[in-house]
């Protein structure tokens, strides 16, 4: 005798449904025979529940010891974890072989949403050339062609993971192909938290967006706690197509504790309202190595004071290493940022650069190698390193706050050897004065360091000191077109006599003249010896 049972939801307009079907809107492990105490191995308990295609749902601690493939587009894996922090309904990797994955996602869709997922501890060591090859990761995504409609692997891999606790792997995450969001997590114990790539297998769809040039895109990483790594990456683009990356976004994270957050291309990317503090690892916190249209802006990124710490073998400060370094990139904007305790260069601009404009950021106590008199030889760091030609610099509205030093503070910006300027625009920073109690210290009198600054330093200024020739005119072309200009005799008889003119009237334009960007000064605004400056307005 079969009896059925049937339920009816306690709502207006529920229909009656099958208990059986009702109870198969999500399944569970446990309907498999897994135990969840993380002792007994449920590792095919939990591969028959993905295999079912159905809804997910995880209430216990399962101990997986083979990796698991979901294979059902747009499945939902979701944990209940109840109070706590990493401590309840989670998946448990912890026998899982170097170099594979525990959870190995082959279709595009897929949610994962409120799990606990902890790899092998041996895994979160620091970052070196051997863990290239070697080293586990929490979730793989690669579409699989055996699991997609048309038979081939499009890269559709459009994960979401969200609500969830990762830690204990060499990369926590790894997508082979398009599409990742990965929100309100917390992501420990790690060497890297995301790797991008491109899969080798792919094949190009007749769609504009499904070609390669097109179809890298679409990753976020947004309001996660990122902790206790091991000095790795938050973000790395790898493999051949590396270069083809686009719509990057990392926004809203807090960082802590050795990690660094980017390395490899970007296009069309942003980085903007992530807070990194006591990242202390080798190299710069971003590692640019290609690219355009790149956004980092409204970040804070701060080493670690001195915590007072008096017991032994426990560090007491972490300082930033370096900042942002830029090679083979265009069109990089680095806009109202907070760097505080950085060891050397804020931005170092390499090979291959064109275009970058470092506007409305505070740089507190950086370039602190230069007062460390243990470093032999000396080191000079800046706030912005030129180290290789550059077309197109716009450094404007920053403020340097660095302390008095046992030695010179370098100026903003430093063209080191390599390093050459065109088109470029330096003005409106603040490079505040400071004084030890018997004379006055510049940090930063002028935007350049010495060998530079005379050269150059004044034909793209607002502000002009010039020296009259005695000749019949003297000209100075600006990088925006003047529409007012006041010269004013600084030495000499007349000291404090002004002229002005503008584009409007003609008075006093016999005397100091503007033509389109060039301005021409005459007469008595020229006479030999004697100083002036010249401000110009747009």
């Amino acid at each position: 005798m079969t009896i059925t049972m049937n339920y009816l939801a306690p709502f207006a307009g529920a229909v009656s449904r099958d208990m059986t079907a009702k109870l198969s809107d999500f399944v569970t492990p446990e309907d498999f025979g897994a135990v969840g105490d993380n002792t007994v191995d449920d590792t095919l308990a939990v591969q028959a529940a993905l295999d079912t295609g159905r809804n997910v749902l995880i209430t216990g601690r399962h101990r997986i010891t083979q990796p698991l493939l979901v294979k059902t587009i747009g499945q939902k894996i979701q944990g209940s974890t109840g109070p706590g922090y990493m401590a309840v309904a989670g998946l448990y990797f912890a026998d899982l072989a170097s170099g594979t994955a525990g959870l190995n996602v082959l279709t595009s869709g897929v949610v994962i949403d409120g799990l606990v997922m902890q790899g092998n501890p041996q895994d979160k060591l620091e970052w070196d050339t051997t863990l290239e090859t070697t080293g586990s990761m929490i979730v793989f995504a690669n579409q699989a062609a055996a699991y997609t409609p048309l038979g081939q692997n499009r890269a559709d891999v459009d994960l979401t993971i969200t609500n969830c606790s990762l830690g204990n792997a060499k990369t926590l995450v790894k997508v082979v192909g398009r599409g990742l969001r990965l929100s309100d997590c917390n992501l420990v114990l790690a060497v890297h938290v995301l790797e991008i790539e491109w899969p080798s297998d792919f094949v190009q769809g007749t769609a504009y967006d499904s070609a390669l040039k097109a179809g890298m895109r679409a990753y976020t990483l947004r309001d996660n706690r990122i902790h206790g790594c091991s000095g790795g990456y938050v973000v790395r683009n790898i493999g051949a197509q590396k270069n083809n990356i686009h719509g990057l976004m990392v926004i809203g994270n807090f960082i802590d504790t050795n990690i660094r957050m980017f390395r490899g291309v970007a296009n069309e990317s942003l980085f903007s309202g992530n807070v990194m503090i006591h990242g202390k690892s080798a190299g710069y916190v971003f590692t640019i190595e290609g690219g355009d249209c790149i956004r980092i802006a409204e970040n804070t990124f701060h080493g670690m004071e001195d915590t007072g710490n008096t017991e032994p073998n426990v560090e007491t400060h972490r300082e930033l290493v370096s900042g942002i370094y830029v090679s083979n990139a265009s069109n990089v904007a680095i806009v109202g940022n907070n760097f505080k305790r950085v060891l050397r260069d804020v931005v170092l601009i390499a090979s291959g650069v064109r275009n970058v404009s470092i506007c409305d950021n505070v740089m507190k106590n950086v370039g602190m190698d230069n007062d460390d008199t243990t470093i032999s030889p000396p080191t000079t760091r800046y706030g912005v390193r030129v180290a290789a030609p550059l077309d197109g610099l716009l450094v404007r509205g920053n403020v340097l706050d660095n302390p008095l030093r046992t030695v010179a503070n370098p100026p903003l910006v430093g063209v080191v050897a390599g390093g050459s300027l065109t088109n470029w625009i330096i003005d409106d920073n603040i490079l505040p004065t400071l004084t030890d109690g018997t004379q006055t210290i510049e940090i930063g009198a002028h935007a350049f360091a010495s060998p530079v600054s005379g050269a150059s330093a004044n034909t793209s200024r607002r502000v002009v000191a010039y020296t009259g020739d005695g000749q019949t005119s003297q000209e100075f072309t600006f990088r925006f077109t003047p529409v007012f200009v006041l010269a004013t005799i600084v030495s000499g008889p007349d000291r404090g006599r002004s002229m002005a003119v503008s584009v409007t009237a003609t008075a006093g334009s016999d005397q100091v003249e503007i033509s389109g960007r060039t301005v021409k000064v005459k007469d008595a605004w020229n006479a030999s010896g004697i100083s002036y400056t010249l401000l110009a307005f747009t």
